[in-house]
Order: structure tokens, then C-alpha cells, then sequence
């Protein structure tokens, strides 16, 4: 049986060099070493190198026989039952958005005070038909719309949950002469948004302050005009030349 051991690193000093190579032929730790086997064929120092393995700060990690290989059950830091993790197990996002069809669509909640699946619950505010706000409290609603499905399908991938809320200005986001920004952005730049969710235009101004995913709708606008006999004079937009005779 060969048993596996873990052994701390440990600086050589350069006069004891000749004393440690005398001794790497009668003794198999050597500075330096991060793990090594010690082959046991006698058990009955098998106590006197736990003794040994104790003073040297090396402990037993498990050990190997033809059958196969025994690993010692780790104690973790503060009772941990596993190693410590580099990441929880789900994110908490908290995402701004603004209302605008078919979008985002603001619903209310069932009889029961809840939100249907297709739907992520979502926190506004009171406003009067000018879209004014009329009370600082929020209310509970149901947003959905093409913007909310793409976010239900981006958790999932993801594996993170949504605080969905509104904006609280109802603006989505401009900056003022001094380039302080308003609405959406200034949610974002300020902290209080992870990223937002809706139909916000990328423009110059606002790309060069926050990042913008790939866009998934384009728009655009036509001018259509009626099909005429006939030739149409360059210059026709300029209207009646009149002269002196």
C-alpha cells in the first residue's frame, strides 16, 4: 500500500545544500516538495511516521492499494461541506425599463396578487395620464411584450433572476448642456441598473457612454411618393420665374 501525503513548500538555504543531498539517500522528504509517496511495507512504523508527519507538517491525503485509490475526507474552512465556490450558484440582476409597445406592456396582476408565466412581475410608479408621477410608491405589475420574452429567454440561458422595476423620471436617457444624463442611461451609469430592457434608440451619445447589445430590430423611415406621367422640370420646386421685358 502506498500512501499520499501533502508536504509545505519550504525555502533551501544554500549552506545546508550539501546536508540535504547526504540526506536525500536515507531520507525521501525533501524541500520543496509539494507531494510524494512512501511506500509502507512495514506496518508496525506506520505510528511512528504519523509522528513524523506531524512534526514536518505534512498530513495524510489517502492512499493506494491495487484496488484502487482512498482519498481522506478534507475538512474545509468553517465547516465548509465543500471547496469554496468562485461564483454563486444564481445571479440577481436588477434591470430598469420604460414602457413602449409591443415592447414592453405593462399588465395588472391576477385576482390572487400574482403574475402569469409568460409575464416577469414588475415595480412602477403611479402617474396620471401625462405620464407624470404622482406618488413615490411603487406598485406591483406584469410586464411583457417582445423585449420582456427575450429577457425571460436570456435568465434562463444565463441562470440569473430579474428585479424588473420603471424608471423613475420616465425618460430614456439624454444628456444636458453639462452632460449629465437623465432616464435610462443615468440609471446605468449611476449604478442603480445592472442593464435595461425596452426599445432604446442607439445613438452616438449614448453608445459612447454605455454598452449596447447586438440590435435585434432595425427601423426605418421611406418617403412614398405617386407614380406621374411625364417629366418633371429640375427645377420646378422653385416656382415661376418671372422677368423684365
Amino acid at each position: 500500500m502506498t500512501d499520499w501525503y501533502l508536504t509545505p513548500l519550504h525555502d533551501d538555504d544554500d549552506d545546508d545544500d550539501d546536508d540535504d543531498d547526504d540526506d536525500d539517500d536515507d531520507d525521501d522528504d525533501g524541500d520543496g516538495d509539494t507531494a510524494h509517496a512512501a511506500d509502507d511495507d512495514d506496518d508496525a512504523d506506520d505510528d511512528d511516521d504519523d509522528d513524523d508527519d506531524d512534526d514536518n507538517g505534512d498530513f495524510q491525503v489517502g492512499s493506494w492499494t491495487p484496488r484502487g485509490l482512498t482519498m481522506n475526507r478534507i475538512s474545509w474552512f468553517d465547516g465548509a461541506t465543500g471547496p469554496p465556490s468562485g461564483k454563486p450558484e444564481r445571479y440577481h440582476l436588477r434591470v430598469v425599463t420604460r414602457p413602449e409597445e409591443p415592447y414592453v406592456i405593462y399588465r395588472n396582476v391576477t385576482g390572487n396578487g400574482t403574475c402569469e408565466d409568460s409575464t416577469i412581475p414588475c415595480r412602477v410608479f403611479q402617474r396620471d395620464e401625462d405620464d407624470h408621477k404622482i406618488s413615490n410608491k411603487t406598485i406591483l405589475k406584469c410586464c411583457t411584450g417582445l423585449s420582456i420574452d427575450l429577457l425571460m429567454q436570456i435568465s434562463q440561458a444565463l441562470n440569473f433572476d430579474v428585479d424588473l422595476y420603471e424608471v423613475e423620471d420616465f425618460q430614456w436617457g439624454n444628456p444636458d448642456r453639462n452632460g449629465r444624463w437623465d432616464g435610462l442611461i443615468r440609471e446605468l451609469l449611476e449604478g442603480r441598473a445592472d442593464m435595461s430592457v425596452t426599445s432604446l434608440r442607439i445613438s452616438e451619445d449614448r453608445a459612447s457612454a454605455v454598452s449596447f447589445s447586438e440590435p435585434y430590430l432595425e427601423t426605418g423611415i421611406t418617403i412614398i411618393v405617386a407614380i406621374r406621367e411625364g417629366a418633371i422640370s429640375a427645377t420646378a420646386f422653385l416656382g415661376e420665374t418671372i422677368g423684365a421685358g
